[in-house]
């Protein structure tokens, strides 16, 4: 293991480390409390996985369409794709569970979990856009260091996008 690895290891615990510390500042009353779903959040979570399994699906079989069978020249990395497909149907289960109200449990604190996405999303996008300047992040090489916090970074920033939304809606709605 050389010492560039052993940096992006050491990054990666410290960053596990700074998320764990956050989330015991911010939910620390909540420590304990188990996340209760009624009937109908069941449901539309189930469809958010189908939904989120589904475009996992056609994603990697478009990778490996382009990348195996017809053998285009695309000069992204599998890993690159494939991060890509992942991340997007991530992105595709939380917004969805988010605007139709099943993403929170009924005894979560929606404002204490949009301050924890809005940091994460920060330090994310800061690390993945420091990568991308000093050289380190290349969606052409299999490593994905750098590429994985932006896409990650990207994710958090459409969950946070997604609550905003939803708290804009739900209020009109409440006026109405």
């Amino acid at each position: 293991m050389n010492y560039y690895n052993l940096g992006v290891l050491s990054g990666i615990i410290v960053g596990l480390i700074i998320v764990a510390l956050v989330k015991i500042i911010i939910f620390k009353k909540d420590v304990g409390k188990k996340d209760e779903y009624d009937e109908r959040q069941e449901l539309l979570r189930n469809r958010g996985f189908k939904y989120a399994y589904f475009s996992t699906l056609i994603g990697l079989g478009v990778v490996f369409l382009f990348k195996g069978v017809f053998d285009f020249n695309i000069t992204l990395s599998y890993s690159f794709m494939i991060s890509t497909v992942m991340f997007l149907s991530l992105g595709i289960y939380v917004v969805y569970c988010i605007m139709h109200d099943a993403y929170f449990s009924l005894t979560s604190n929606r404002t204490k979990f949009g301050i924890m996405m809005t940091v994460l999303s920060l330090f994310n996008l800061a690390s993945g856009i420091i990568a991308i300047v000093n050289g380190h992040a290349d969606i052409h090489s299999e490593s994905l260091a750098g590429i994985a916090n932006l896409e990650c970074g990207l994710v958090f920033l459409a969950a946070g996008l997604a609550m905003f939304i939803k708290n804009k809606m739900d209020k009109k709605e409440e006026e109405e």
